[in-house]
């Protein structure tokens, strides 16, 4: 199934903006060039500039065991059912109350999640497995604003989430499968340290987090060195360490866009890819690279 043909089946309900992300054939990472031994997921993403485009999209698909689907034909290719899935805004954030208090410093990263999940997904999972969630965030794209495959939980108990940490990782059932995601700490860009306040640093953040047990606390450079060397059962701990910015959107933002599952078997099941796509992620970025396996419609 080729752009071209994508492109022509959504824009009959208005300006349209297509991007589908590639992944490598052979590392299983995300890339944005059209070099050779680079092929599309299984997966795109339409965005719409008005709502209504979106609901006459809806409108001209058709309801399968639970599923919406819309058929899409091109030369080759006749009436194949693709899955969309709009993307909501209530998608991105989940809390559980909304006078809850949230408490920052009990926040973990999640990375590698498949993209479709919703906020409310990860909250009520996360909560089974490790304690009670007070909110859940999913990582937009800051232009577009569809999900990149990464979130932030936040727990209501301290208990919670030193379980979810020291899990490190968990089986995210999505779809009927269930995918390996890794759990990290959530270091906000102005966490203070635990040790000092920020006095020791010059006012500085605490850029780094103890992942053992024994301290699972924020420190600034300077105290980490101080605190970690003071005792010989201390220096064999490893910090988790604060790197790249990250975009979150709040609960006033707005957007029209679909996840659109249109993975089909074209030459051995690959299918070449047509143009760059601007939806790539990389570690310096702060969030793990995010390659899915595509799922056969």
């Amino acid at each position: 199934m080729f752009l071209e043909t994508i492109v022509d089946t959504f824009s009959k309900f208005g300006p349209v903006f297509v991007d589908w992300p590639v992944i490598s054939n052979n590392a299983g990472t995300l890339e944005g060039s059209t070099r050779a031994g680079k092929y599309q997921t299984g997966y795109l993403f339409v965005v719409y500039e008005e709502e209504r485009s979106v609901q006459m999209l809806m409108r001209s698909c058709y309801e399968h065991e639970g599923k919406t689907y819309l058929l899409i034909s091109s030369p080759t290719i006749k009436h194949k059912p693709v899955e969309v899935r709009p993307w909501r805004l209530s998608d991105i954030n989940f809390m559980l109350q909304a006078d809850m208090p949230i408490n920052h410093r009990r926040t973990v990263f999640i990375g590698a999640m498949p993209r479709p999940i919703t906020a409310g997904e990860v909250a009520r999972h996360m909560n089974d497995l490790y304690g009670p969630v007070c909110y859940a965030g999913i990582l937009v794209d800051p232009e577009l604003q569809y999900p990149k495959g990464a979130a932030r939980v936040t727990f209501a108990t301290e208990k919670g989430f030193l379980n979810a940490l020291n899990a490190k990782f968990m089986l995210l059932p999505h779809d009927g499968a269930r995918k390996r995601v890794e759990i990290k700490p959530y270091i906000m860009e102005d966490s203070a340290c635990d040790e000092c306040g920020a006095t020791q640093s010059d006012g500085s953040s605490a850029i780094h987090f103890c992942l053992d047990p024994s301290c699972a606390q924020y420190f600034c450079e300077q105290c980490w060195s101080h605190y970690h060397s003071a005792d010989m059962r201390l220096m064999s701990h490893r910090p988790f360490i604060r790197n790249g910015q990250l975009t979150w959107v709040g609960f006033d933002s707005f957007l029209f866009s679909v996840f659109v599952n249109c993975y089909t078997h074209i030459g051995g099941g690959c299918i070449e890819q047509l143009m760059p796509s601007p939806s790539t992620t990389t570690e310096a970025d702060g969030v793990p690279d995010n390659c899915e396996e595509p799922m056969a419609v």
